[in-house]
């Protein structure tokens, strides 16, 4: 299956900046199929035109073997890609049920 992935091109300059992580790699985790979304109801988001806006935190592996925590919305037929970044082995043991690699 074919997904589509779309970014904000200064948010991943930020985002390799801060932590290394090059949106491309993220979008992987989407295709894991041990993949883990989960709503993010941490605060109401809103589009850039004040629309509310829901957004998800994904948990998965890149083909390299990256655990990543990918913040996205839907936009469209997109995934909307936010931040990503890498995951510690307590937090992917919250979704995963071990620490193992």
């Amino acid at each position: 299956m074919k997904l589509f992935f779309e970014w904000d091109e200064e948010k991943l300059k930020l985002n390799i900046e801060k932590h290394n992580i090059n949106f491309t790699d993220a979008a992987e985790i989407f295709y894991d199929n041990n993949v883990v979304i989960n709503i993010d109801n941490r605060c109401e988001y809103k589009t850039p035109n004040g629309e509310k806006e829901t957004r998800f935190i994904a948990y998965g592996m890149t083909n390299k073997g990256l655990k990543l925590r990918v913040a996205f919305t839907l936009r469209k037929q997109n995934f909307r890609i936010i931040t990503a970044f890498r995951v510690r082995n307590k937090e992917w043991s919250k979704y995963y049920g071990t620490n193992k690699d």
